[in-house]
């Protein structure tokens, strides 16, 4: 039988990186979601649009090459106009002709389309090959003008994808059953790929209270993360066993591993299900806490039931905010909200504006952000663009028209957001009147995320009507540690004695 065990060189790479290897052939690293999974590997690549590599036949290269001249004609039309636009200094209209000529590279172009139509590989992966082959050929110059010519070719490649993105036929979908491996796995992505119903999930960065592993504790897929340059070590069909106890994956195990696993998993505590959650709960000194849901697309029946009992207490409408298409439509959004509303029957629904970076933007490339946690998102990115943040207000009053509903700002750091927030409401309300559309009145408020906000607490209360907490967050930012850095997960601590003042 051939062996397919991680090869002694892979062993000796792996530990000179600081991976821990064990003698079993295991990567070791950090439990974020408990259970067991057992499946065959698909890698996902990508930060921002994360993609698989796939194989294709003959006809489905002809589609291929469609979208990507799609993708080339439209991306080339946004930087033309980038180019020509009143906004664009003389600095910048040079970037984005840079970017023109990468993109009109016959030899780049040549490259793309050989490795779809020969290689018979899919768009994603080919684009993204061929500009890592030209990107490290820049990276090798000895001219450091022309070396970082670099980082104008990924950024073409990051244009080509997010015009790519918009051309897909269908959702992203993996593999039923497979464990998806990735550098770091988007929570939007997630979302993406939970009808596949992947066996388990490993990564090299992302902490506890990253929302991606929120969902999958909530979807009881299994999980590790902390395995540093675990792209290198692992490849797609090899099977694995993601132990989510220990922390652990076991790479191509034999069948008598395999066996002792395939035992365990009916009875891992992934598998019982939670106790029907009280509407109202009391401390034992006597205060009364209302449970209420948090409702998202992958949330489980359980969820939806105490959404109907007790109402939804936040429902993230950055979930309709897709990797490939951004911002969704009124209309989408109207009947999105409606649907969310109709699972809690008479009962109160709590609804946050988006909350994303403007790194999430598609076709953004002029603006990436060192740290997005500081960067421009919430409602700061809401109130520059205020076309997009008045579109949803306006969806949000129409969808909850004789409905209990609550409209929530994220990302608060400032008195003069919420009033420019609360400003906006009253205008589009008034404007909904003036065209004969009823609207509903919905309750106003804010998430408590930004320690400012706790500074200014008092000045909140007396112009909303409600806060929510949003405890990661808070401790994230008030203890200086990221949620999503394994380097710093020993800081972020819940019961440290300033977040408990």
């Amino acid at each position: 039988m051939e062996d397919k065990s991680m090869t002694e060189e892979n062993m000796k790479r792996a530990e000179s990186e600081g991976v821990t290897v064990s003698a079993n052939r295991l990567l070791v690293g950090r439990a974020v979601s408990r259970g067991i999974g057992i499946g065959e590997i698909e890698l996902l690549y990508g930060a921002k649009r994360q993609y698989s590599k796939a194989k294709i036949d003959t006809s489905e290269a002809v589609l291929e090459l469609d979208r990507f001249r799609g993708a080339v004609s439209t991306a080339e039309g946004q930087l033309e106009e980038l180019v020509g636009s009143d906004g664009a200094g003389e600095g910048q209209a040079g970037i984005f002709e840079t970017h023109l000529l990468f993109l009109r590279d016959r030899s780049l172009l040549k490259k793309i389309e050989v490795l779809i139509s020969e290689d018979k590989l899919n768009c994603e992966w080919a684009v993204s090959a061929a500009i890592e082959e030209f990107s490290s050929r820049y990276r090798k110059l000895s001219d450091k003008h022309l070396r970082e010519k670099y980082i104008d070719l990924e950024d073409v490649g990051e244009r080509l994808l997010a015009s790519l993105g918009n051309t897909r036929n269908e959702d992203f979908r993996i593999k039923e059953g497979a464990v998806v491996a990735a550098s770091q796995l988007r929570p939007s992505t997630m979302i993406e790929i939970a009808a596949s119903r992947p066996a388990g999930l490993i990564t090299e960065a992302g902490g506890w209270t990253s929302h991606s592993f929120i969902l999958a504790r909530e979807l009881e897929i299994p999980a590790v993360t902390g395995i540093a340059k675990v792209m290198r070590y692992l490849q797609t069909g090899e099977t694995v066993i993601v132990d989510g106890y220990r922390g652990e994956v076991l790479l191509n195990p034999t069948k008598e591993k395999l066996a002792t696993y395939e035992s365990s998993i009916p009875f891992g505590e992934s598998q019982k299900s939670s106790p029907k959650a009280k509407p109202v709960v009391e401390t034992q000194d006597g205060v009364s806490i209302r449970v209420y849901a948090n409702l998202d697309p992958v949330s489980k029946k359980q969820d939806e039931e105490i959404a109907m009992e007790h109402g939804i207490g936040l429902y993230r409408s950055e979930y309709l905010f897709t990797r490939t298409s951004g911002y969704p439509s009124e209309k989408e959004q109207i009947e999105k909200y409606k649907s969310v509303i109709s699972k809690a029957g008479d009962a109160e629904v709590r609804i946050r504006t988006f909350d994303v970076s403007v790194d999430q933007l598609p076709g953004n490339t002029a603006n990436r952000e060192n740290n997005p946690a500081l960067g421009l998102r919430g409602i700061r990115l809401g109130i520059r663009d205020k076309s997009q943040l008045r579109a949803q207000i306006r969806a949000l009053l129409i969808a909850g028209q004789g409905k209990t509903t609550g409209i929530v700002l994220p990302l608060v750091t400032d008195i003069s957001e919420i009033l420019y927030a609360k400003e906006m409401i009253e205008e589009v309300t008034e404007e909904l009147a003036a065209e004969g559309i009823e609207s509903g009145g919905p309750a106003f408020g804010v998430m408590i995320e930004v320690p400012s906000t706790i500074f200014q607490i008092d000045e909140i209360f007396e112009i909303v009507d409600f806060v929510n907490v949003g405890t990661n967050d808070l401790i994230q930012y008030l203890l200086a540690a990221d949620r999503d850095n394994d380097l710093v997960a020993g800081l972020f601590r819940s019961l440290h004695p300033a977040v408990s003042k």
